[in-house]
């Protein structure tokens, strides 16, 4: 049982002990000795501990679906409405550098599938919109201009991507091609968040 996990019925024993010494004038026990100590519990690996000291970073929501007023999309949205011709991602990053922040997370493809670099394995990316640039090129070079790392959000739920429906295997080549390309094609990337692994 660590503290986290105490029962009320253990708690109230504990308190009412306490309170009886406190009343009677015994010698009271250090309280730290009646908590039970855990000692099984795995010490975080080196990589965990670099990544428990970056504390503070900015998470970054952004994709076709900011063009479209929603949170959420099937996968069917015009590539054609997303043209952030004023993106600013040297503003994301300054932002984040002036609040004290160590990090930034960017989305690299949500639940719609939309990928914001110009994936070699969908046509469902930016390549396919009027604006045409890698959008995570230009928020990485942005973060490390501001001496921010970098970490990357994958969904691993893609409504646009039929093989995730219709046959698992294909669908995990596809997702191993995909983050094949992130982690290789733009530098030290000290995380992966991955999400809809529930549907």
């Amino acid at each position: 049982m660590n503290v986290n996990q105490l029962s009320r019925r253990f708690f109230l024993q504990q308190a009412s002990t306490l309170g009886i010494g406190a009343v009677s004038g015994f010698p009271m026990p250090d309280p730290a000795a009646l908590l039970p100590v855990q000692t099984n519990a795995p010490e975080p690996t080196a990589a965990q501990q670099r990544w428990m000291t970056l504390k503070f970073g900015l998470f970054v929501h952004f994709g076709i679906n900011t063009y479209y007023d929603t949170e959420w999309s099937d996968g069917t949205l015009d590539p054609a409405k997303f043209n952030p011709t004023e993106l600013d991602t040297d503003q994301w990053c300054r932002t984040a550098k002036a609040a004290g922040m160590n990090y930034i997370v960017l989305i690299t493809k949500h639940h719609d599938g939309f990928c914001l670099w110009p994936s070699k394995e969908t046509t469902y990316s930016v390549a396919a919109t009027p604006f045409s640039k890698d959008v995570l090129q230009l928020a990485v070079a942005s973060a490390r201009k501001y001496g921010l790392k970098v970490g990357f959000y994958y969904s691993l739920w893609d409504r646009h991507e039929k093989t995730h429906d219709t046959d698992d295997w294909a669908y995990v080549e596809f997702m191993k091609k995909q983050l094949r390309e992130l982690l290789t094609n733009y530098g030290d990337i000290v995380e992966l968040w991955f999400d809809g692994f529930w549907k």
